[in-house]
């Protein structure tokens, strides 16, 4: 199971935990931890929710996204938030700031300054926090972008008696997103296939209206101020439009690892044949019209390769 775009995956001493995958902090019954999400989601049962849970003793530690991780310690019959940059063993080449949380009892933590951005101050050899008493804790970078997710993080606990816990979290990572590639690979597969089956200049055989019947218009591409290619196909009877909006850095930042130069140059290179072969296959498909009619508009991400390298919006 995944929430909201992020996952994990977890291991003690090299063995898959999928209960510590998408779990509440305090509960770790051996349950499955997506029915604990779905308790904690839709029951509103308590608890703490994460992507990757560390530890099911007295001290756990929580991963949620790639934000810094939250160490937590049971003492007195509840859990308390450990100070863990205070642990660290070298200092942060990251700006910090004192953060207080209502479940602290008025108890303050240093966190980073930047949510995601932290990660950039990370030592090579990663970060490492000895807690007195408590688990060894090494924050580290994961791995890089790869086709189907963006960059990760890898995040180690290490336990008095020697339990040695992982953790690797990130964007369209881990668990539940397995099938990620296969399904992207699919999206690339319909669009590349349909341009290359069709006949040489098939694309230009632009479908006609769905809603009104009428032949519908190709544009001239144009460019914004931020260098943004774009192009567009519009029925001059109904109004009925389609735009394609290429993306550019403007659009990726702070996320300037999305950036794949190859498959935004042959979007760049094939700008017509694909609004002109998206117009003609959603067009054709009433499914995907009755909900695109039913609405005054419909953006969806255009992904190539696995990759969004461009915005498309239907206007009804």
């Amino acid at each position: 199971m995944a929430y909201n775009d992020y996952g994990a995956f977890v291991w003690r001493n090299g063995e898959r935990m999928e209960a510590h995958e998408d779990a509440v902090l305090e509960r770790l019954d051996g349950g499955s931890g997506g029915q604990a999400v779905f308790d904690h989601l839709a029951q509103g049962s308590g608890g703490d929710l994460y992507h990757a849970v560390l530890g099911d003793g007295g001290w756990r530690l929580g991963v949620y996204k790639t934000t810094f991780p939250y160490l937590w310690h049971y003492e007195d019959g509840r859990w308390h938030m450990a100070d863990l940059l205070s642990y660290a063993a070298g200092k942060p080449r990251f700006a910090c700031e004192d953060e207080r949380f209502e479940r602290m009892a008025g108890d303050r933590v240093t966190r980073p300054v930047d949510l995601f951005d932290w990660v950039r101050g990370l030592p090579d050899g990663g970060l490492e926090c000895v807690v007195p008493g408590g688990p060894t804790v090494i924050i580290g970078r994961g791995r890089h972008h790869a086709r189907w997710h963006g960059p990760t993080i890898h995040v180690s606990m290490t336990e008095a008696d020697g339990t040695r816990w992982d953790a690797e979290a990130g964007d369209r990572y881990g668990a539940g997103f397995e099938d990620e590639a296969e399904r992207r690979g699919r999206e690339v597969r319909a669009v590349v296939g349909y341009l290359g089956e069709v006949a040489p200049m098939g694309w230009r055989r632009v479908a006609r209206c769905p809603r009104c019947g009428a032949k519908a218009a190709v544009g001239r591409p144009w460019t914004d101020l931020f260098g943004r290619r774009s192009i567009a196909i519009r029925c001059p009877e109904c109004g009925l439009r389609l735009g394609l909006r290429l993306l550019e850095k403007v659009d990726y930042a702070p996320y300037l690892h999305s950036i794949d130069p190859k498959a935004t140059a042959w979007a760049a290179a094939n700008l017509t044949q694909l609004v002109v072969s998206m117009w003609n296959r959603q067009a054709n498909d009433a499914k995907d019209m009755r909900g695109i009619l039913s609405g005054r508009e419909r953006s969806f991400w255009l992904t190539l390769d696995g990759r969004s390298v461009g915005e498309m919006e239907w206007r009804a």
